[in-house]
């Protein structure tokens, strides 16, 4: 990923469509973190608890950085679910407190408006970008483990596809900073639920006889999910930077608790 800095605030970009003018994707990050504060710094997290208005001034800051006003900066309140919503005219007509309540319970958005910012907030779950370069549609997933497991990420092209009329050739995907392989120890049960999801282990998990449990390849599964829908290997991009390594760079929920700071992995259309 490429790293940028303006107005001291550090955002990460994808190789992938850093040089589209067409499209901003980026990342942003703890912007030198205070260690023994799970909330510090540049918390975008609007629902993991913390400063509410330190989190909304933190928005602000990123519009100004982007060039997108806050307002149009949309965010849903993700509940590890597979609900896809789509940021579209009826949606951009609502007032402010009906796109926040039509925000809830969601995990993936899907918008063909220019200079409005879909994303996701993470802290260790998988954010994934998805990018249709012909019809100029966006969408941006929150897979965590159980969306993971659900397939969200497919069922997020199919929707475009439905929707926008997406072809899967003409996706770019993104899997931005989330927990790694190497860190990401599960239990037998959640290796019960991958392999009954349709998932095959050889391909995303391995046993560690020290620790003597297993890890899962989140962002195998997730690339694998996208390949097998048909978007071309070499459209597919992962970060393969992992969250709970770098804990100092990227808000972990592992690492940290629950209880603390959220990132953001985000994108607009800069064009129609």
């Amino acid at each position: 990923m490429i790293s940028i800095e303006q107005e001291g605030l550090e955002l990460l970009q994808f190789e992938s469509t850093f040089l589209d003018n067409d499209v901003f994707s980026f990342v942003t990050t703890r912007n030198q973190a205070k260690i023994d504060n799970p909330y510090s710094s540049f918390n975008l997290g609007l629902y993991s608890g913390g400063d509410r208005d330190e989190v909304l001034r933190n928005l602000k800051q990123l519009g100004r950085v982007i060039g997108i006003s806050s307002e149009n900066i949309f965010l849903p309140h993700q509940v590890h679910g597979v609900k896809i919503g789509a940021v579209d005219e009826y949606f951009m007509s609502l007032d402010t407190d009906s796109k926040t309540k039509a925000l809830n319970g969601i995990d993936a958005l899907i918008t063909n408006i220019p200079f409005v910012v879909i994303g996701v907030t993470t802290a260790d779950c998988v954010p994934v970008l998805l990018y249709d370069t012909k019809n100029k549609v966006i969408a941006a997933v929150h897979a965590g483990w159980r969306g993971t497991v659900r397939h969200i990420v497919r069922q997020c092209v199919e929707r475009m596809s439905l929707l926008y009329k997406t072809g899967t050739e003409n996706i770019k995907a993104m899997i931005g900073p989330s927990i790694g392989p190497g860190c990401f120890e599960v239990g037998n049960e959640v290796i019960d639920i991958f392999r009954s999801s349709g998932y095959d282990l050889s391909q995303i998990s391995f046993f560690n006889r020290d620790s003597n449990k297993y890890h899962i390849d989140l962002w195998e599964a997730n690339r694998l999910d996208l390949a097998n829908v048909g978007v071309p290997h070499s459209q597919i991009e992962i970060s393969q930077l992992c969250t709970y390594t770098l804990s100092d760079k990227f808000y972990s929920a592992r690492r940290l608790s629950v209880s603390s700071g959220r990132f953001v992995t985000g994108i607009y259309l800069s064009k129609q």
